[in-house]
């Protein structure tokens, strides 16, 4: 079989750690060829994400092949979190490569709520509240009757997304230790040429300089209530019938047109130190896991 026929390459998390300027990085290599949507959450097993290809068939025909590709990838940045994901794709490719990046839980839960009230999933208006609610929507409340979190309320569990060491430890008892290569947010934003460098290096693909672009920066909605209207009316119909890709270009317009960039807003310091507290047992387990001082995470 042919060595490209399944992606080898999977880059699995973590949310708001920096994936999408990864995903674009890699994506711009003449040898990496990217799944077309980035995400595909194909081993998702555990996540009813509606989005997600239906078939295997489907899933394959959204990667493009060149003379030049070496790699396909798979930039589906839910794998991490989900209790599924490494052991399917480890039954789907032999000996796949695995890339992880990780950001402080508390900065990455906080991105990953402004996240959620951006595409119309977090109807609540503010993270304490959202955080507040966490125990209750385990129990099947106070989720909303719309949107991907309908069938997926796991992605309203904001501490236990972020929850990385028992989820690097479920790809480390699945994948040798060189098959994954991991990396923090702050090292990525301190010099993010020498990360690519290392990562084409454990990829074994010739050197390149991407073009460095904004991506997937802070965003709120123009008109919310046209959001939500959309979101709640055609959302499920559109799913249905239209294409992957023509649904994804047809969002990103929608998106473009109804949105602006604006700086996140700070953190309440009290809310801060909570979550931190709550964060630093999981922090100091998975400096050991990883090997890298992570102590400016919760000092």
């Amino acid at each position: 079989m042919n060595a490209l026929t399944k992606p080898q390459l999977y880059l699995v998390g973590a949310p708001k750690a920096g994936t999408s300027a990864l995903a674009d990085f890699l994506d711009q290599h003449p040898q990496i060829s990217m799944y077309k949507l980035k995400e595909s959450n194909f081993h998702c097993h555990d996540l009813d994400i509606s989005n997600k290809p239906k078939t295997e068939q489907q899933y394959l025909s959204m990667f493009s092949v060149t003379p030049e590709t070496k790699l396909l990838a798979d930039g589906s940045i839910l794998s991490l979190y989900s209790r599924k994901a490494a052991a399917s794709i480890a039954d789907y490719v032999s000996k796949p490569l695995i890339l992880i990046i990780l950001r402080n839980p508390v900065d990455a839960m906080y991105a990953w709520y402004s996240q959620m009230v951006f595409v119309g999933n977090e109807p609540l208006r503010t993270f304490q509240e959202a955080i507040n609610a966490e125990s209750e929507r385990k129990q099947g409340r106070l989720i909303p009757t719309y949107g991907t979190v309908k069938s997926c309320p796991q992605l309203l569990f904001y501490r236990d997304i972020m929850r990385y060491a028992e989820q690097i430890e479920r790809y480390l008892s699945i994948f040798a230790r060189d098959q994954i290569l991991i990396f923090t947010f702050d090292e990525l934003k301190a010099d993010s040429m020498s990360v690519y460098s290392k990562i084409l290096n454990f990829l074994e693909l010739d050197p390149f300089i991407p073009k460095i672009q904004k991506v997937n920066v802070n965003k709120i909605r123009r008109m919310p209530w046209l959001h939500h209207f959309i979101k709640k009316t055609f959302a499920k119909p559109a799913n249905t019938i239209l294409p992957p890709k023509l649904r994804s270009d047809l969002i990103e317009l929608i998106d473009t047109i109804n949105s602006r960039e604006t700086n996140r807003s700070e953190l309440n310091q009290e809310l801060r130190e909570v979550l931190k507290s709550e964060c630093i047992t999981d922090i100091i387990k998975l400096e050991k896991i990883i090997d890298k001082d992570l102590s400016h995470w919760y000092c």
